[in-house]
């Protein structure tokens, strides 16, 4: 929704900056996972709210029905593209009116309120590894977390749900493919051995991939910091995002921050100078596997929200984090003419989407206001 019209900004052909720095921070963040990733798989399954709802989506997909089906397209096109709609409509706030709490982030003080949006490829058989085998279906994602509002970094995720220690989060959007969990399993039961039960399988397979999800959101948090803050406060920052993110348990930020942010400080410096420009910042900034622009394509073809009017307070919720992002970055440079041109297809699809007030279909009084005031934000800055 909030990406009509700005595929430019996702397809530049600029060639980007090397960041050694923080690429090797990076890497080592990297490597801080896995080593925290190979425990978790090693861990006992934990049968957390989260797996509990994932088995339902299972058991009323009639896991029977599909294996005696002989391929990936025949379980899709004969059963999951009739069934799927039926299977959204478990979780579905839209639907539902529900709000989560306690299913995937641990009970906190702040008492997170979760939000799970059905979603689906662009073109499943073409976006999904269909009669690719279990290599392949193991790397998908079925569930991803797109937005989260906290700074902390952690990877405590042990009993199949996420803890926060310092900073707690007030609302989490996940979005959940359920075609995508139904063939991955289906794939999983006719080529691994020995079986494991289904808590287990969700632990290994499933619920894992959340742990990126969490590292890619905090750089890009990380990044977005860096890019709103004057030049003059950036000592400032320095300091202030080392005391955030310290040492934690199941957290890792690690000796190499510092530099690494530096680095990203000194690229900032010169696209807010017209050293660089904006696209050339966004391509050198980078996540866990991939650059920003390479992320965002594959997030939105691999989480497509029906373009239905209730629907659009979700696809604003998954999206917004990214949009400003890019705005950020393009906004240190009101000059170039990508700029101006973004600032144009804003100023042309902001006030047409808060004219249709998308925020009242939500059924949530806190989702409601922070939808319609972070409106209110863009118009002013699109003026």
């Amino acid at each position: 929704m909030l990406f009509r019209g700005l595929d430019a900004y996702l397809f530049d052909s600029t060639t980007p900056r090397s960041l050694p720095h923080l690429s090797n921070y990076i890497d080592t963040l990297n490597v801080k996972r896995g080593i925290i990733t190979d425990r978790y798989t090693d861990a006992v399954g934990y049968e957390s709210p989260i797996v509990v709802l994932l088995r339902k989506i299972l058991a009323d997909a009639d896991i029977p029905a599909l294996l005696q089906r002989d391929s990936d397209f025949a379980c899709y096109f004969d059963v999951l593209i009739y069934t799927a709609p039926d299977l959204n409509s478990i979780f579905d706030a839209v639907t539902t009116g529900l709000t989560f709490t306690n299913t995937v982030i641990r009970n906190n003080p702040a008492h997170t309120e979760e939000f799970l949006i059905p979603v689906q490829c662009q073109d499943p058989p073409t976006d999904l590894p269909f009669d690719l085998g279990w290599d392949a279906w193991r790397e998908v994602k079925p569930i991803r977390l797109v937005d989260i509002d906290s700074l902390e970094l952690t990877f405590q995720t042990y009993q199949d749900q996420i803890v926060y220690t310092k900073t707690y989060p007030s609302r989490a959007v996940f979005t959940i493919d359920v075609v995508a969990l139904v063939l991955q399993y289906i794939n999983f039961l006719r080529t691994v051995t020995p079986m494991l039960d289904q808590p287990e399988y969700l632990h290994r397979y499933v619920l894992i991939h959340l742990l990126q999800d969490l590292e890619d959101i905090w750089l890009g948090n990380i990044y977005d910091a860096v890019m709103k803050t004057p030049i003059v406060l950036h000592d400032r920052l320095h300091l202030d995002l080392n005391a955030l993110f310290g040492d934690q348990y199941y957290g890792f930020v690690g000796s190499e921050f510092p530099i690494a942010l530096r680095e990203v400080l000194t690229l900032v410096d010169a696209c807010r100078a017209g050293v660089v420009n904006p696209s050339v910042l966004l391509k050198s900034l980078r996540l866990s596997s991939s650059l920003i622009p390479h992320y965002l394509r594959q997030l939105l073809q691999t989480t497509q929200i029906s373009q239905r009017r209730q629907n659009a307070w979700t696809d604003y919720l998954k999206e917004i984090r990214w949009l400003s992002l890019i705005y950020d970055a393009y906004q240190l440079q009101p000059s170039f003419v990508g700029t101006k041109n973004l600032h144009t297809a804003l100023k042309r699809d902001i006030p047409i989407l808060y004219a249709t007030r998308i925020w009242s279909n939500c059924h949530n009084t806190k989702i409601q206001h922070f939808i319609e005031s972070d409106m209110k934000r863009l118009l002013n800055l699109v003026k």
